[in-house]
This record gives C-alpha cells, sequence and structure tokens, in this order.
C-alpha cells in the first residue's frame, strides 16, 4: 500500500453534469476527474476518475 504526503500536494481538475436524471426528490449527475501533477500515474487512463452526484431536492413550500 501507498500513501502519499501533502508536502508536494494532490491536484485534479474536472467537471459534474448535475441533475441529469430527476426522480421524485433525488437528483443525480455524473462527471470525470483526472489527477495531475507530483502524485500522477505515468498511464494516462488511471488519472481519470469517475464520479457520481447526488442530490436530495426536500420539500418546496
Amino acid at each position: 500500500m501507498k500513501f502519499w504526503t501533502m508536502d508536494k500536494g494532490v491536484f485534479e481538475g474536472g467537471f459534474i453534469l448535475s441533475g441529469i436524471l430527476n426522480i421524485n426528490f433525488f437528483k443525480l449527475g455524473i462527471g470525470a476527474f483526472y489527477r495531475y501533477g507530483y502524485h500522477s500515474d505515468t498511464n494516462a487512463i488511471k488519472n481519470l476518475v469517475p464520479k457520481i452526484s447526488l442530490k436530495f431536492a426536500g420539500f418546496n413550500k
């Protein structure tokens, strides 16, 4: 197992498309982030990470 320290920084950038699917009070979205910098991997595909966004809408009065 590899442990990272924060002395060199951990950097990632990406986007999330929120609210693609609305189910009752939930909004679901998808996105992707890319890790770069000192802790990035030489294999570019290992730096790409999919993300899921889930929001709870609640009640509006």
